[in-house]
């Protein structure tokens, strides 16, 4: 075999390579973005179980309470109790309380659903939007996926905790400016 002949031989393989490692990275993109959107499924629901074992008075299952920490969301469950199994009927066999994280002038963290509802009463005659609300998070730094603040405010108008004024949400009994 030539040395030329090596040489294509070689340039094709290095070829064949680069395609193989660009598909490679582009299924990792892929992949990547997939986990990235199955984490933030995660953290939205794990607020919602939150909110709705908060509204129902009933804890929250062992899982939802690992996923909160591990995604972040751990003074999301402060003082809310836990379950360690569930029973067949859907409810927790056994509880704990979780210890509540302790904040400057020992404040006791609240959930994002409540912040969410206090942020609206808090606004006043102008009431405010979800887009908004999602600002204030960020700056306040608290995280929530971009859906939530809209389940909490539908489930806070059924509630009648707040209303909506077209696209504004005010206090029960105010009007938006």
């Amino acid at each position: 075999m030539s040395a030329a002949s090596v040489l294509v031989s070689d340039i094709e393989r290095f070829q064949r390579e680069l395609e193989l490692t660009n598909h490679a990275q582009k299924e990792q993109q892929k992949w990547m973005a997939e986990m990235t959107k199955r984490q933030n499924n995660i953290r939205a629901l794990v607020q919602l179980i939150v909110s709705s074992a908060t509204d129902s008075e009933n804890p929250i299952p062992q899982e939802v309470a690992d996923a909160a920490n591990q995604y972040g969301l751990a003074p999301l469950i402060s003082g809310i109790p836990v379950g360690a199994s569930m029973n067949s009927n859907g409810t927790p066999a056994t509880t704990k309380i979780m210890e509540p994280t302790v904040r400057e002038e020992h404040e006791q963290e609240i959930t994002t659903a409540a912040w969410i509802v206090n942020r609206v009463i808090a606004s006043g005659n102008e009431g405010i939007s979800p887009p908004e609300l999602l600002r204030s998070a960020k700056v306040a730094g608290i995280n929530m996926h971009q859906n939530y603040p809209y389940v909490v405010l539908r489930k806070a108008v059924e509630n009648d905790k707040i209303e909506k004024k077209g696209s504004r949400y005010v206090k029960k009994g105010q009007l938006a400016g």
